[in-house]
């Protein structure tokens, strides 16, 4: 089934084609558009697609300006992911002298607890020699406070 649009555009080369010929009526007939005017761009049209793309290129600087800002984020990222890489070599650096240091100091604590262990039996030597001597000398003087009152 052949549509009216189609069956007048017929029509119309074929009267063209009459008055002018069949080339001339085909070249006239090529000017007009071949689905109707409704597929042809109006002024408006193409204002409305002006005022589009004049839209679009603003979004495209604004996409513009939000990259160049995110370039200098990223850079500002990345001068501080190599501080900290550099603050964490220096704590790791600490932490290996602090277990150094740790280690060093459980050495001597085991050598200030042998000291400890030796003044201790020292002391407990000391302390059972003082009481023996102390018996020894309290015996002396009860022995000299008996001779002393048998004398009288």
């Amino acid at each position: 089934m052949v549509s009216d649009d189609k069956r007048r555009r017929d029509e119309l080369r074929e009267r063209l084609a009459e008055f002018l010929g069949g080339d001339l009526a085909d070249d006239l007939m090529g000017e007009f558009p071949a689905d109707g005017w409704d597929s042809v761009a109006r002024s408006e049209d193409l204002d409305a697609v002006k005022f589009d793309i004049i839209a679009l290129r603003s979004d495209l600087e604004d996409v513009k300006t939000d990259v160049a800002e995110l370039k200098t984020d990223v850079a500002e990222l990345k001068t501080d992911v190599a501080v900290l890489k550099t603050d964490v070599a220096e704590l790791k650096t600490d932490v290996a002298v602090l277990k150094s240091d740790v280690a060093e100091l459980k050495t001597d604590m085991k050598w200030v607890q042998k000291d400890l262990v030796r003044i201790n039996t020292s002391l407990r030597f000391m302390a059972g020699s003082l009481i023996t001597v102390s018996v020894a000398v309290i015996g002396i003087l009860v022995q000299i406070n008996l001779s002393i009152a048998s004398l009288r």
